[in-house]
């Protein structure tokens, strides 16, 4: 209820588990160095700096929100089939940080992590320095929140080595938009799909790129536009099926 230093923390070798399937709320910073874990179908929502130096689980159904940012450590973990979702605030990994499903949803997100099963960047920004891989194997979608879209900036580097793609709404209308700043790259050593609609725009006069690797694969399947606004650098294989069009701006 003040801005003293109130702390919730959960020692190494000790466990904090949520078994519901509603919502628990810790609005106050909360620092794991042991096990914390939620059930399938349990929301944890953490409004406050969430410090993660150990394993977090979360069941199948189950979401964890973060909106108060927070840090991860080189040794920490996200693991189970449920989601993290960055909801909000800045959340800054040391290199050697994995998740199993990570969603950007309006938060940032700096340092270097990697995904290992899904990856879904709906609208948010990649900040700094970093990298945020998709591990092989792994799943992704890219933006799917109007205009607001996914930041690049900073000279974060985005790299997909499994299977990715851009999604089209056809319900609200909304496409992916990717935007590039301060010299980001987004490296594709995977598949990569580009859907109808999806814009990759190239915001100031950095050094930004698109790349696909020896041995990455970037598809158009779709019947109208994508657009490529962006420098793109072609080591693989690009294709454009019937019918569609991929204007490289």
């Amino acid at each position: 209820e003040d801005s003293t230093g109130n702390l919730f923390q959960n020692d190494a070798s000790s466990t904090v588990a949520y078994g519901g399937t509603a919502t628990a709320t810790l609005n106050v910073p909360f620092t794991n160095n042991g096990t914390a874990s939620v059930g399938a179908g349990g929301t944890v929502s953490i409004s406050a700096p969430f410090t993660n130096n150990g394993n977090l689980s979360v069941g199948s159904g189950g979401t964890v929100s973060i909106s108060g940012g927070g840090t991860w450590g080189a040794t920490a973990t996200e693991s189970g089939s449920g989601i993290l979702s960055l909801d909000g605030g800045t959340l800054t990994a040391a290199p050697g940080t994995s998740f199993a499903d990570f969603r950007l949803n309006g938060g940032t997100f700096s340092g270097t992590a990697s995904v290992t099963s899904n990856m879904n960047l709906v609208y948010g920004t990649l900040t700094g320095t970093g990298t945020l891989t998709l591990a092989s194997g792994g799943t992704g979608t890219l933006g799917d929140y109007g205009d607001n879209g996914v930041y690049l900036t900073g000279g974060y580097h985005l790299v997909n080595n499994g299977s990715m793609a851009t999604t089209t709404d056809t319900v609200n209308g909304y496409n992916t938009y990717v935007y590039f700043q301060n010299a980001s790259t987004f490296e594709n050593a995977g598949t990569f799909t580009l859907t109808d609609g999806a814009q990759f725009v190239y915001q100031d006069a950095t050094a930004n790129h698109f790349q696909n690797d020896a041995g990455g694969s970037v598809a158009y399947g779709g019947t109208a536009t994508a657009t490529l606004n962006v420098p793109l650098t072609n080591n693989g294989n690009l294709s454009v099926g019937s019918g569609g069009t991929v204007s490289i701006s």
